[in-house]
């Protein structure tokens, strides 16, 4: 499994320092920052974005939400994979991949995790003023989200009233 560690950190602390507006229009300069190639964005839906991750799923899923009183989209979400999908060695690669990263992405973003998980994928949540970080790992996988701190607040505000009802 292939573990592309010092570029998805270099994204990180890139995400902990730009300068958000939490719009669309963030997706190109941030790109740019990042040595991210994007393609669209004109038309109806987000733009596609690509890492330069040596790996074999180098896309980066972009979430955007409705447009605000600028008529811009909001940026959500991004979120991008750090490792291989990797049927054939499963857990145990991404389990490693993940133990190794968290320790990596605690020392960049300088903090330790403001939330946890271990069921049904395994996952550390960094609650940050410009961006929420959180590392995940599933069964074949390690992959990295960048999401609005306001869009993070709203998500917790709905898991809070689930848990309620």
């Amino acid at each position: 499994m292939r573990v592309a560690a010092d570029r998805a950190l270099h994204v990180v602390r890139a995400a902990t320092e730009f300068d958000w507006t939490w719009t669309a229009e963030d997706l190109s300069s941030f790109a740019g920052l990042v040595g991210w190639s994007i393609a669209g964005g004109a038309g109806v839906g987000a733009p596609h974005l690509t890492t330069d991750f040596d790996i074999d799923r180098p896309d980066v899923m972009v979430s955007l939400g409705d447009p605000g009183p600028t008529g811009v989209a909001a940026l959500e979400e991004m979120t991008f994979w750090v490792t291989d999908l990797d049927g054939e060695r499963g857990e145990s690669a991404a389990a490693a991949a993940f133990v190794s990263l968290a320790t990596r992405v605690a020392d960049v973003v300088g903090a330790a995790p403001h939330f946890s998980w271990t069921e049904p994928t395994r996952g550390l949540r960094w609650d940050l003023p410009r961006v929420v970080v959180t590392l995940t790992a599933n069964a074949e996988s390690v992959y990295i989200d960048l999401t609005s701190p306001d869009y993070q607040l709203w998500y917790d505000e709905i898991d809070r009233s689930l848990e309620n009802d």
